[in-house]
């Protein structure tokens, strides 16, 4: 599928395809978000709020952002994975 500037440039097939798309990326984010949000409370109950730093500048990203995961997991109605 080539690029197009507009969405009346899709037919009702390919823009049907590119919505599933996106929702079935958008669930593989949430879920991907979930899994990090159990290790990273495994990991802060196991080894501590230092072991937490020094993975978020391991994986680029700030620990405030990995302990938000953390506390949407554990208020998760999904038990772990």
């Amino acid at each position: 599928m080539s690029h197009r500037s507009y969405p009346s440039d899709y037919s009702a097939e390919e823009r049907a395809a590119l919505i599933a798309r996106g929702r079935m990326l958008v669930a593989q984010r949430k879920e991907s978000e979930r899994k990090l949000g159990w290790y990273v409370l495994d990991m802060l109950t196991l080894q501590g709020p230092d072991a937490v730093q020094r993975f978020a500048e391991a994986v680029d990203m700030t620990p405030s952002t990995l302990i938000r995961y953390a506390e949407s997991a554990a208020h998760s109605k999904e038990g772990r994975p």
